[in-house]
């Protein structure tokens, strides 16, 4: 097998994963928008699923980060 090919075939389980982080964000932010209701009273929320979520969300941000730095390395091998 080629390096390009091997390289083509980084890219797209990368693309892949950048996708669904992404998919994972959306909701993590969209159910802590939904838990952080402002018109909640504070005795009425859920922190300890709003703690969770935001562990969550911290987690999938930082994984994000790191592949997206991997995809920077392969368009950099692959000459963009």
């Amino acid at each position: 097998m080629s390096e390009r090919i091997k390289y083509m075939g980084y890219k797209a389980d990368r693309e892949q994963r950048r996708a669904e982080l992404k998919t994972r964000i959306s909701g993590l932010l969209g159910s802590l928008r939904d838990n952080l209701d402002p018109f909640k009273s504070p005795e009425a929320l859920r922190t300890d699923v709003i703690a969770q979520q935001a562990l969550e969300l911290d987690a999938a941000r930082t994984e994000l980060v790191e592949v997206l730095a991997e995809l920077d390395r392969i368009a950099e091998v692959l000459g963009r």
